[in-house]
């Protein structure tokens, strides 16, 4: 059986500009002009289906699944259908990417009043012998792709994420004004969203607030994942901040603005759900506070850097504050 394979970690555009800055010192490499398109973002959880010559497997954003180890019943409801119709694959690996989400899953936007759970499709990549993406598929293509499904005899319903309208912008990401063009129209596009989702409502006729968008960026015709960026709204980003999309992080002026920051309402609910099966369980306090650390650790390198702390300087509270609103969900239950 092929080897799990995860999706794209996302972070700001923050995160994206500094990247390309890294390269510049350290190549030379000037920043590209790009083509930069957004999907919703949908609040659900992470789902993927893994295709190979033995088969097809079904995963979560961190680990393969089971009937027995389950994500919110996403292989219970992937098992019963046949994806084998997509490809015949040989020594590549194909793998579908979508979020499962619907009533029961992450239920803080519109999605939680739609019929029922639903795979909905960003993206799928496959890899070669080698175990590198040989292609990427988008949602141009996408469609393409899974029409093969239709072919199997028993075909799984899902629906593929369109890019959203009015989203395509071309941007030199060396001039300082284009980039804050892209800034503004996806602060813009979060603040609409937060109001109403427009895929839900238009989808499913149900009008409610949504999360955010990711927003693709395409060079010279080549999807690069490592200028992908999120925007998200202020009640579902995991780190506390004036605006959804960020440019310079802030500096933070001591570890219990530090704390204050990243240890979130919405993080934290993450975390329930990722790391505790959204279970409130004081056997589980451990896994939940090491699962939010890991999280802010890997979030918070720029501000750590910028704000001249360290993550030996944070821990500590990050962990207090993380097992005070676990415990507190505890004594709720």
């Amino acid at each position: 059986m092929s080897e799990f394979k995860k999706w794209h970690d996302i972070g700001g555009l923050h995160n994206v500009l500094k990247y390309l800055k890294m390269l510049q010192s350290r190549c030379g490499a000037t920043p590209p002009t790009v083509r930069y398109r957004a999907k919703i973002k949908l609040h659900g959880t992470n789902a993927g289906v893994r295709l190979d010559s033995e088969g097809a497997h079904f995963q979560s954003r961190n680990r393969d699944l089971s009937l027995e180890a389950d994500n919110s019943g996403f292989y219970a409801w992937a098992s019963q259908y046949d994806w084998q119709c997509v490809r015949d694959l040989g020594e590549y690996v194909l793998v579908i990417y979508g979020e499962w989400a619907g009533p029961g899953v992450n239920g803080k936007t519109s999605l939680k009043d739609i019929p029922e759970k639903t795979f909905f499709i960003f993206g799928a990549e496959m890899t070669n012998p080698d175990g590198a993406v040989d292609k990427y598929f988008d949602e141009d293509e996408l469609h393409g792709l899974l029409s093969l499904l239709a072919q199997c005899d028993n075909p799984p319903p899902y629906k593929v994420l369109p890019w959203a309208p009015d989203s395509e912008i071309a941007i030199d990401l060396n001039s300082a004004v284009d980039v804050a063009k892209l800034q503004n129209l996806a602060n813009d596009m979060v603040e609409q969203v937060e109001v109403c989702d427009p895929y839900v409502k238009e989808t499913f006729g149900v009008e409610g607030n949504g999360e955010g968008y990711v927003w693709y960026a395409d060079v010279n015709g080549v999807f690069d994942p490592k200028l992908l960026f999120k925007a998200k709204g202020a009640k579902h980003q995991g780190k506390k901040a004036k605006v959804a999309v960020e440019v310079d992080v802030e500096v933070l002026k001591s570890i219990e603005e530090f704390v204050e920051t990243f240890v979130t309402t919405p993080r934290c609910e993450q975390g329930l759900t990722e790391a505790c099966g959204d279970e409130f369980d004081i056997k589980k306090t451990g896994v939940f506070i090491g699962w939010v650390c890991k999280d802010v650790a890997k979030e918070s390198k720029d501000e750590l850097e910028t704000s001249d702390l360290t993550w030996k300087q944070v821990s500590a509270e990050v962990v207090r504050a993380a097992r005070t609103w676990y415990l507190e969900g505890v004594q709720r239950v």
